[in-house]
């Protein structure tokens, strides 16, 4: 007896693998400086009877390094207390073991204004104030991550965008990895893997 014939809009389940894509996630160089003066600015560094007080950070590009810049008051006895300079560091930028934030580290002083002021403060400039930006810098980039995540699970969900392909995502996970120096924006690479089955939507047989 002949089978009556299936409906037009049936399914046939496709393979499974693993998928990958390289996204890019720019972050502007002053969002780098705000993170880093949330850390830093207004606490008290200090040393041998002087201290410092940084005020605010810059971050520009250097090459394949950042250049730190950090305004600082000086908090010591004498006439140079509450004087302001501003010392530049190259910093090299690093990605953290959880893959979701960006670290500072092999900070390398390069410039330094306001000379009078460097016979004052110099130990806690010279040697504690790049130990600290290395302790406590991170810009976390978990937000930007999650919203790179959502963009591309919607994009793939979409039959639209995938040549009436429906795609099942499981197992899926953006992390961090090479980063590049652009004029306006830090940029990072997000690598996005995902395990997923295709199933071609509206097969005849």
């Amino acid at each position: 007896m002949p089978q009556p014939p299936r409906p037009e809009n049936d399914s046939v389940n496709g393979p499974t693998g693993r998928f990958s894509l390289a996204v890019p996630l720019p972050i502007p160089y002053s969002a780098l400086g705000e993170a880093g003066a949330q850390g830093l600015k207004g606490k008290s560094i200090r040393t041998r009877g002087a201290a410092i007080t940084p005020l605010g950070i810059e971050m520009f590009p250097s090459g394949d390094k950042l250049a730190v810049g950090v305004t600082f008051r000086a908090d010591v006895r004498g006439r140079m207390r509450g004087k302001t300079g501003t010392v530049w560091f190259i910093a090299t930028p690093t990605i953290d073991n959880n893959g979701h934030a960006v670290r500072l580290s092999n900070l390398t002083m390069t410039n330094k204004t306001n000379s009078r002021l460097w016979s004052a403060v110099a130990a806690p400039v010279n040697s504690e104030l790049p130990k600290t930006i290395g302790a406590t810098y991170g810009y976390d980039f978990s937000w930007l991550v999650r919203d790179a995540k959502t963009k591309l699970d919607q994009a793939i969900a979409n039959p639209k965008n995938t040549a009436n392909v429906k795609i099942n995502i499981s197992n899926d996970d953006l992390h961090l990895g090479r980063t590049a120096m652009l004029p306006q924006n830090f940029i990072v690479e997000g690598l996005f893997n995902a395990d997923v089955t295709a199933t071609v939507l509206g097969a005849t047989h």
